[in-house]
């Protein structure tokens, strides 16, 4: 080594070769930017699909009637643990509120069925003794009204489990006939022509004959009773469901009140007649098709009264043996 020399020392700074690739390959730096950025937002998005759907997929339950918790909806960043355990509470709450109501219903329709036992067995002393007098008569049209509201408030008291329990398989077109028969003979008394069209001729519904039979004579009725002359129910099978709709010629219901008419104990005249219902028909047909995974419409129709349009999925006969 030779003396009294001079050395130079050139340290490259990592920063400086980077920002010499950005300033040489600036195009390649912003797509690679730009990817990463999609990538995140990706991610980001993935992630709250996930979620979404699973919230979707729990609120479309609870709406058909189904109170069970999702512990699913509990995990997850603390913004959407909060969301989930607030949902699930809400579940919980409107659980024990839905089974104090039915509780309630089902012991109301209980202690109510023992003296209407007994009313039945003394009109039919008070026949035997006096004969067809008008009293006996009077009090035999009272008891089939309790007798129908009792009815109503059992099935409205029954909950999902207790439906999905009931189910079997049922043939359409033997499904509502003793329903038709009996609205016929409704319609006939009250002097009003009862029209149906195309019944089913096949197909298939798992089902609670019961529920589904007290369904469609709610409906029926209710279209009789507030017609002035005309009723028609037409039956349509379409992608995979049957499709029931209702006409009547009577005065409708207003737009605004419409989906009122499904609440309970709601009427539309507050002056309830003996002959008028108690608002409980419509409530116990709602109920009854959504947990039969259905759906029921209301709109005005072409007679220019109510339109009731009900639409129930049925089940293939491919799908048949694998459903049973």
């Amino acid at each position: 080594m030779q003396k009294n020399q001079i050395y130079f020392i050139n340290t490259k700074s990592i920063s400086s070769n980077f920002f010499n690739l950005i300033l040489n390959y600036p195009t390649e730096f912003f797509i690679f930017i730009i990817a990463v950025h999609v990538l995140v937002i990706f991610w980001i998005y993935w992630n709250l699909s996930k979620i979404t759907k699973k919230f979707k997929y729990a609120i479309n339950l609870v709406a058909k009637g189904n109170r069970k918790k999702f512990p699913e909806l509990e995990r997850g960043p603390k913004s959407i643990l909060s969301i989930g355990i607030k949902f699930n509470n809400m579940i919980y709450a409107l659980d024990c509120t839905e089974n104090m109501q039915k509780c309630l219903l089902s012991d109301i329709s209980h202690e109510l069925c023992i003296p209407l036992t007994r009313l039945k067995l003394i009109t039919a002393l008070i026949r035997r003794r006096y004969g067809d007098v008008f009293e006996a008569s009077r009090i035999e049209i009272e008891i089939n009204r309790l007798d129908y509201i009792i009815k109503n408030l059992f099935i409205l008291s029954r909950n999902h489990i207790q439906i999905e329990n009931s189910k079997n398989l049922l043939q359409l077109c033997t499904l509502w006939n003793n329903v038709l028969v009996n609205s016929q003979f409704e319609a006939d008394k009250q002097g009003k022509i009862l029209k149906i069209i195309s019944l089913p001729k096949q197909g298939y519904i798992i089902g609670d004959l019961d529920a589904l039979e007290s369904a469609l004579e709610n409906i029926i009725r209710n279209a009789i009773e507030y017609s002035n002359k005309k009723v028609s129910v037409a039956f349509y099978m379409r992608n995979s469901q049957v499709v029931i709709i209702v006409d009547d010629d009577g005065p409708g219901i207003k737009k605004n009140i419409r989906e009122k008419v499904f609440q309970p104990f709601y009427t539309i005249d507050n002056n309830r007649s003996e002959n008028r219902g108690i608002g409980l028909g419509l409530t116990i047909s709602k109920k009854v098709i959504l947990q039969h995974n259905g759906n029921i419409q209301i709109d005005k129709g072409p007679l220019k009264g109510l339109r009731l349009i009900i639409s129930i999925p049925t089940i293939h006969k491919k799908t048949l043996k694998h459903n049973l």
